[in-house]
């Protein structure tokens, strides 16, 4: 399958992130760990499945000391970042439930199972946390739907819109493109205000990366008002006798590197929805031509 991979430097700013993280003890585990997932043999991949990939950088990473301190958090937040990158971010997880699960996969726990026992309970456990979501990347049930968009033709009167390409996850950049890349897209959401309204919504989404030592998009947050609710009768909104609220943020960012990022959108301070986005050179997606995707 297609996906996007970590580059080594990556996964070394991703421990460089971590309490204690204080360097590489061994570069070419680091290197071999991050090249696994995409690991061949004879043209058939070893792990097919993107929870096999994940569960392979996060079983790669969590046994071993190619960092001289946080290889556990380091394979965790590896194995999720790359989930992210791929659309596939997981729901929140308690810390002590994360913190038991990569413990298992350093202790390889299920290897009298099997040999490939213990990457294949990993890859099981996170596609049951990223399927067990209950309102994908909503925060809040006041947010019916959040999505990104390419475009928004018009925002009509009846509190409708035209949008196109809905669902984006990224955007490919041409191999001889020139940094910083500029994209526009938008956020589009259906907001249910809860009880009496009255009064006029600030949003703001902003656009973040992944690892912070990639510098920020430009021009990366945008802010509009929407105006209050209007009450009615109609019984699909007995709750709270308001009309939803469409709205929508054109985002026109400019990036200055691959890699991933996450879309927040807030409301009224409150931040109510993740999304993922992600930047790939067009030659790590070859199904997929320049431009948004």
């Amino acid at each position: 399958m297609s996906a996007v991979y970590l580059t080594v430097d990556q996964i070394i700013a991703i421990n460089a992130d971590q309490d204690g993280g204080v360097g590489v003890r061994d570069h070419d585990g680091v290197e071999s760990a991050a090249h696994r997932p995409a690991t061949e043999h004879f043209g058939v991949e070893a792990f097919p499945s993107i929870w096999l990939k994940a569960a392979a950088y996060a079983h790669g990473i969590a046994g071993t000391q190619h960092f001289y301190d946080g290889n556990k958090r380091t394979a965790w937040f590896t194995a999720v970042t790359f989930l992210r990158m791929n659309a596939f971010a997981l729901p929140d997880v308690p810390t002590i439930e994360a913190e038991l699960f990569i413990n298992s996969v350093a202790l390889d726990a299920w290897r009298a199972d099997g040999p490939n026992a213990t990457v294949e309970k990993a890859a099981e456990w996170f596609e049951t946390k990223w399927r067990s979501r209950t309102v994908g990347p909503t925060r809040s049930d006041e947010l019916e739907y959040v999505f990104l968009a390419a475009e928004v033709i018009e925002t009509g009167r009846d509190n409708t819109a035209t949008v196109h390409r809905l669902g984006l996850s990224g955007i490919s950049v041409p191999s001889d493109a020139r940094y910083p890349v500029d994209c526009q897209f938008h956020v589009v959401a259906r907001f249910h205000p809860a009880g009496d309204d009255g009064h006029g919504h600030h949003i703001m989404a902003q656009i973040r990366p992944e690892v912070s030592v990639m510098k920020p998009p430009r021009h990366f947050v945008s802010v509009d008002e929407i105006p209050s609710a209007l009450p009615t009768d109609h019984p699909q909104h007995h709750r709270t006798r308001l009309l939803p609220l469409l709205f929508t943020l054109g985002l026109s960012p400019s990036f200055y590197e691959a890699g991933p990022y996450r879309v927040e959108v807030f409301i009224d301070g409150a931040q109510v929805a993740e999304l993922p986005f992600v930047v790939v050179d067009e030659e790590a997606v070859p199904d997929s031509p320049a431009g948004l995707f």
